[in-house]
């Protein structure tokens, strides 16, 4: 596992707000922070121009402004800074033994207007090498009991999200909320196709335990940990959105059970970055 949290920097408001994020995730975990600036055009090469001079100056002066607030928001967590002349997507996914996390704002300054997910925080959620966070907005300030909610569909690689989730409301002295929805199997259907016998009951109660024995190796693993198990019968995306409501995060893995091999990113996971109101961990 990698020692650093590396988060990408623009200026924007956005980027500014997920700095903070990752700052305050770093003192969690015992990380260092590195910001990084991509700018897609070289940096450092000598043009003998005063208009590349200005822009050269222009980025180091926004990284020294962005590491000033990274250091006054957490004084304790060591922060570096890094400008790479490559495009922000290319720069942030690059495979890099030392980064532990990828974080990123959902929107930055090249962000269309309306758009709720801009195109870099999408690539990087879809295509880095390893766990990425995208922090949207101003989290919200935390009411009531602590928790960490994760999405649980019973895909092989449910452990994944099972293990990121579990470590991230450790760090948090949080509860985990582990949500499992299904579908009654005509909604997969056609029109009004529907099956001739379907038990509802029995198909719930087959779903609580497939989500049971999800959970029983990290139960018996850490018996002290506080959880929620939940089934749900309605749709992933709508109900972990809901609940991200009053979460401190919400952690999903890349793909499902259903996910096609060749979409870096399924179907909820997609969903979720659209719509969740808390930062969202997309575990792999």
């Amino acid at each position: 596992m990698g020692d650093r949290v590396l988060v990408g920097v623009d200026g924007s408001n956005a980027s500014i707000t997920a700095m903070k994020w990752a700052v305050d995730e770093a003192a969690l975990h015992g990380l260092s922070v590195e910001l990084l600036m991509a700018t897609g055009r070289p940096l450092f090469e000598s043009y003998g121009s005063d208009a590349h001079d200005a822009f050269v100056k222009a980025v180091q002066g926004r990284l020294e402004a962005a590491r000033d607030v990274a250091r006054e928001h957490h004084p304790g967590v060591p922060v570096e800074t890094f400008a790479s002349p490559d495009l922000p997507a290319a720069a942030l996914i690059a495979t890099r033994p030392e980064v532990a996390l990828r974080v990123v704002g959902i929107a930055g300054r090249g962000a269309l207007p309306g758009s709720k997910i801009g195109s870099v925080a999408y690539q990087v959620a879809a295509h880095a090498p390893g766990p990425v966070v995208v922090v949207g907005g101003e989290p919200a300030p935390v009411s009531g009991d602590r928790e960490v909610v994760v999405g649980v569909d019973g895909a092989r690689d449910a452990e994944v999200p099972l293990r990121a989730a579990y470590a991230e409301a450790q760090a948090r002295h949080a509860r985990v909320r582990a949500v499992h929805t299904w579908r009654h199997p005509a909604a997969m259907f056609p029109g009004d196709m529907t099956l001739p016998v379907y038990g509802e009951d029995v198909a719930q109660r087959a779903e609580e335990r497939q989500l049971a024995e999800a959970l029983a190796g990290w139960k018996a693993d850490d018996p002290d940990q506080e959880y929620l198990a939940e089934v749900h019968h309605a749709g992933a995306v709508e109900t972990l959105a809901r609940l991200s409501a009053t979460a401190e995060l919400l952690v999903v893995g890349a793909r499902g059970r259903f996910g096609f091999p060749m979409l870096a990113l399924g179907s909820v996971a997609h969903g979720v970055l659209h719509r969740a109101r808390c930062p969202v961990l997309i575990a792999r």
